[in-house]
């Protein structure tokens, strides 16, 4: 009923919505086409929001923080980003910086023509692994890491490109990608055997992709699917492929994520494993630093 009525009397829908994300009663995601409000009529739009933060009516939390109002604060932001993006700009700085991570849905369809502006705006607010978190779910790069079997590695990387993705941008995008994947296969392997294949195939795209992420990228999706599937035998499957792929002519930094991770307990990779692993290392100083924090 409330979505229907966004259209007829949209002053009524969102006060409604908005009261019920107070109460916890739906998310906030329900008010993210305020922006569609906001395009066909930005006085209304715009008036009925100033009345709600001068009536103090979202609700603030002990820390003092206003997460119903992201929503909002992200639809002025977009729609401010080709005419005016200092505005833009201050609209997100209007959100807390510990809130800002949440904006992915809000602002997921970006204009091509208003791409590089967006990019910016995420640099100059954002940690660089929430920001390339938001923009690997994004209209800008949707078509390269939806898993669609026809998507070719080629158009990837010259989206990459037009973007102006830097190396290190481009490697925490890929490693966080092949994460995900690692993730779904970790459930997908519960009650049967790991895929080496699916890891060869993905290892593969993303060396086609960008050849210098492929090792972090790797190390990481092995660390994720260790730490989500927990067992014994996830152990020896990473061990092994991490093993393999370093033996053939594969970096040192696809062993490390699996070596921290032992050392400081945040996955179930035993430390005498992890030294076999950083004994392997080729680069002597960051063996040694390695095989310190195993001790």
């Amino acid at each position: 009923m409330l979505d229907q009525l966004k259209n007829k009397n949209p002053e009524f829908a969102f006060s409604q919505l908005l009261a019920k994300c107070q109460n916890e009663d739906t998310d906030p995601i329900k008010m993210g086409d305020f922006d569609k409000w906001l395009a066909r009529d930005p006085a209304a739009a715009t008036t009925w929001y100033e009345s709600q933060l001068a009536a103090q009516v979202f609700d603030k939390t002990l820390d003092g923080k206003t997460p119903n109002f992201v929503p909002f604060e992200a639809a002025f932001m977009m729609s401010l980003l080709a005419s005016d993006p200092s505005a833009a700009e201050q609209r997100m700085n209007n959100i807390p910086p510990d809130l800002r991570a949440s904006l992915g849905a809000y602002v997921w369809d970006v204009p091509k023509e208003n791409s590089k502006d967006f990019v910016d705006l995420l640099r100059k607010s954002m940690p660089v692994e929430e920001y390339m978190a938001i923009l690997r779910k994004n209209s800008l790069t949707e078509k390269n890491f939806s898993g669609d079997s026809d998507n070719e590695p080629q158009n990837a990387q010259k989206n990459l490109d037009n973007l102006g993705f830097t190396p290190e941008e481009r490697s925490i995008l890929l490693a966080q990608d092949f994460a995900e994947f690692a993730q779904y296969r970790a459930m997908r392997d519960k009650h049967g055997m790991p895929s080496r294949e699916k890891f060869d195939e993905q290892r593969k795209w993303i060396q086609a992709v960008d050849p210098s992420s492929a090792d972090r990228a790797t190390g990481v999706a092995l660390q994720r699917y260790l730490k989500e599937s927990n067992t014994t035998s996830a152990q020896d499957f990473v061990e092994k492929v991490a093993m393999d792929y370093h033996g053939s002519g594969g970096g040192d930094e696809l062993l490390l994520p699996l070596i921290e991770g032992s050392a400081n307990g945040s996955i179930p990779f035993p430390k005498d494993r992890a030294r076999v692993m950083a004994e392997k290392i080729t680069d002597g100083r960051l063996r040694e630093k390695m095989l310190q924090k195993l001790d």
